[in-house]
């Protein structure tokens, strides 16, 4: 066939399609990769519009490899449609452009590249292009979480593809229409959408068409809690996409079959297929989804509470990320890593890692993505005083305020509940019951059975607070009954026990023994699995280690296997039979070396962890009983103080009171009413109980004077009283009556020590003594 007497466009694109089809199977019966074909066939004698459509295809090839090349062969493909006036290879070749642009993060050049397609494609009549344009605009607005936008480019891109009657491209609309319904919640007609799209495929006889929607119906499934039929359209879909062979889709199901075991605490088989997934990421070399996989293997260990292995996931992520430059990756890891340090109630680092991922997803304009983390920082905010309290109502108000832009249901049902709970930690009760009700409305109607049941136990204990007690028991009744219903034990738990409470105040004994009781099992159930769970945590640091000792064996074999294949088919061409026999000996001796030394490696890796688990435990034993011995100390010297403080304080009162009494007296006792008070002066003055709380405090702080004196030379030991004493965070009232001196000399020898100890007047007294000891 001779491609250059071919002058209908039509026979071009056919002959074409012919001949790239024969060069794609015959690269598969070569071994070699579809890219190196695309490559060989650039170096035949191609017109003009078949090379223009081979660039871009490339293109579409190294999406999930390689930016620049998607940037290079996008670019040369631009450029000789332009020199031919091919609009159609314009238009593919800025689709490519903005789909790249897009998936790392730059949603601005992205839509650039879109709305230049449009023109085109309506001038050359080009339905496909301009299909293509209204779904990458689409998209992009799914991206950042504007789904009404994204919903009317996709019905536009349904509308052109109806005219132009092409049912392939009305199933694609179809599909992403179903998509964009799923992530605004209306799980219904998703499903509608979806069914639509896998019935024209399926009558197009297009596998992958049938593959794609069916791995939808599960993501919709999974999302309605209906786990089984999302497992059986999953296992569906990975048969369809092993058959075609494409691993890039096998992979996406592989790692959405771990998400539903990791909902459903099914670690280990989640652990097996994000690992399974993992591999076929790495071997394609798609970096982006190699970084989702670490993530959801992070999500995994972060449930089970392994934070350690959970934040080593993250930061996988977060370096591939950083290195193919993905914005929302590296938002998406600061995110995790950020919740990782509020579960462990470090709510300070916890906040750095939330406000990085917010300057990102900020960037990106990834407004769903803003709502988690305003979420994120304001109950960080909330763990603090009140002038935090503060800042954790700014940023509630600031996700409700991006739900509200964005439509997202699901969330705005979500940010009410928080902020009634939020308000009612205040007593804030009529703005709590304000939006605990908003929050059941939105629920109700998104039918989000957990979400409901947990916001009418939360109503109803804001009712209980307000001590409407009818109200807060119909509440919590209905609250309980649905969160025991959808398997919900802890959001039950909490409401049998409020409700047993509720019961007891309006009188219903026997109602609130029942509550109790049910309280009780649910506690019982918990805390079984807690113990579970300590058990699978336990089970999980073993897999992780054995998993990482596999992995570098695993890699370690790969190299040796690369390496060896590359020398084979050097001897195959130049050394004879007994050369390769030779090669064969050799690797079989350094295997089995290398074997030998791992498993030495093994051994002393092992002994080095035990010794290091022993000492941690002596180290931890040491340091409790310094904690106690401490706290004892302490316990002594506060009680010595105050034994000082009430008889000086007791003396001083008898004190004061003789003059009174000695002007009432008969002349013959004055003289001994003198003694008295001399004596009283003596026990005020004496060192004894001074000394035994002298003895005490150095027991307690041994460096304190040394340190003390180190630093001021000038200082007497009236000083250093007052500075232990202060140490000890006394008052100046407080100090006075262990000395037994007045306020005013207590409050001058306070003055006199600031000066020696050169303290500005902004320099606080008691928060510099407390640096030394």
């Amino acid at each position: 066939m001779n491609l250059k007497k071919l002058q209908n466009p039509l026979l071009v694109v056919l002959a074409f399609k012919i001949l790239f089809v024969g060069l794609i199977y015959q690269a598969k019966a070569q071994g070699i990769s579809i890219k190196d074909s695309l490559q060989t066939l650039l170096k035949t004698d191609l017109t003009g519009k078949k090379r223009v459509n081979t660039y871009n295809l490339l293109a579409k090839q190294y999406q999930r490899a390689d930016s620049l090349k998607v940037a290079q062969f996008s670019t040369k493909a631009i450029s000789l449609a332009q020199h031919i006036n091919y609009p159609e290879g314009i238009c593919d070749a800025y689709y490519q452009l903005g789909y790249n642009c897009m998936v790392r993060g730059y949603f601005k050049n992205a839509r650039q590249f879109y709305e230049k397609i449009i023109p085109l494609a309506r001038q050359a009549t080009y339905h496909k292009g301009l299909h293509q344009a209204y779904m990458g605009l689409g998209i992009h607005f799914n991206f950042q979480g504007k789904f009404p936008q994204g919903m009317e480019y996709f019905k536009k891109s349904l509308k052109v593809a109806q005219k132009a009657n092409d049912l392939s491209l009305i199933a694609n609309a179809q599909t992403t229409l179903g998509i964009t319904h799923y992530r605004l919640g209306n799980t219904t007609k998703a499903l509608r959408h979806c069914r639509k799209a896998l019935n024209i495929h399926q009558k197009l006889g297009n596998k992958r068409g049938v593959g794609q929607n069916y791995n939808n119906m599960a993501l919709i499934y999974e999302r309605q809690g209906k786990y089984a039929k999302a497992l059986a359209n999953y296992q569906k879909v990975l048969q369809i996409f092993k058959t075609l062979k494409e691993e890039a889709s096998t992979g996406s199901v592989l790692n959405n079959l771990g998400n539903i075991y990791r909902i459903q605490n099914n670690y280990s088989a989640a652990i097996k297929h994000y690992q399974e997934s993992l591999k076929i990421w790495q071997k394609v070399g798609d970096h982006r989804n190699v970084a989702l996989v670490y993530t959801d293997i992070g999500l995994t260990y972060q449930v089970q509470d392994l934070f350690p292995q959970a934040i080593d996931y993250h930061l996988k992520a977060l370096k591939i990320s950083e290195k193919i430059g993905e914005k929302s990756g590296m938002a998406r890891s600061y995110y995790n890593i950020g919740a990782i340090h509020y579960r462990q109630k470090d709510y300070t680092l916890s906040r750095k890692y939330y406000l990085k991922s917010l300057r990102m997803f900020t960037k990106t304009g990834q407004k769903a993505s803003l709502i988690k983390v305003y979420r994120g920082i304001a109950t960080t905010y909330d763990k603090g005083n009140t002038p935090s309290r503060d800042s954790a109502e700014v940023y509630f108000k600031q996700a409700m305020k991006t739900t509200l832009e964005v439509d997202n249901r699901e969330f705005l049902g979500k940010i009410h509940e928080d902020l009634g709970i939020f308000y009612r930690n205040q007593q804030k009760y009529a703005l709590s019951l304000a939006h605990l009700q908003k929050a059941i409305v939105i629920h109700k109607k998104q039918k989000q059975a957990h979400y409901l049941a947990h916001a009418q136990v939360s109503l109803g204990n804001t009712y209980y607070q307000l001590k409407e007690y009818p109200k807060a028991k119909d509440l919590l009744v209905a609250g309980t009954q649905l969160a025991k219903k959808i398997g919900a034990t802890s959001t039950a738990s909490l409401g049998y026990e409020t409700l047993a409470l509720t019961h007891q105040k309006l009188g219903h004994y026997e109602e609130a023994y029942n509550s109790h009781l049910l309280f009780k099992t649910m506690s019982d159930s918990l805390f079984n699995q807690q113990n579970t769970r300590k058990i699978a945590q336990l089970e999980a640091r073993y897999r992780f280690q054995a998993e990482k000792d596999s992995i570098s064996v695993v890699n370690q074999r790969e190299k040796a296997l690369l390496r060896a294949e590359k020398e084979r088919h050097t001897l195959l061409n130049y050394l004879l039979l007994a050369g390769i026999m030779a090669f064969l000996i050799i690797s079989i001796l350094i295997i089995r070396q290398h074997r030998l030394r791992l498993r030495k490696n093994q051994l002393i890796q092992s002994q080095k962890e035990a010794l290091y688990q022993a000492n941690l435990e002596k180290e931890q034993i040491q340091q409790t009983h310094l904690r106690k011995e401490l706290e004892l100390k302490n316990q002594s010297l506060m009680s010595q103080a105050l034994h000082i403080q009430q008889k000086n304080k007791f003396l001083e009162e008898v004190k004061s009171a003789l003059p009174e009494f000695t002007k009432e007296s008969k002349k013959e006792i004055i003289p001994q009413l003198k003694k008295i008070k001399q004596i009283i002066h003596r026990g005020l003055q004496s060192d004894k109980d001074w000394a035994k709380f002298q003895h005490y405090f150095e027991e307690t702080y041994p460096q304190f004077y040394q340190e003390l004196a180190k630093q001021f030379a000038n200082l007497s030991p009236a000083d250093f009283r007052i500075s232990a004493l202060l140490r000890l965070n006394f008052n100046t009232q407080e100090i006075a009556d262990i000395l037994g001196i007045s306020y005013r000399s207590a409050n001058m020898a306070r003055y006199r020590l600031r000066k020696k100890l050169a303290l500005g007047t902004d320099d606080n007294l008691i928060s510099f003594l407390m640096q030394f000891g």
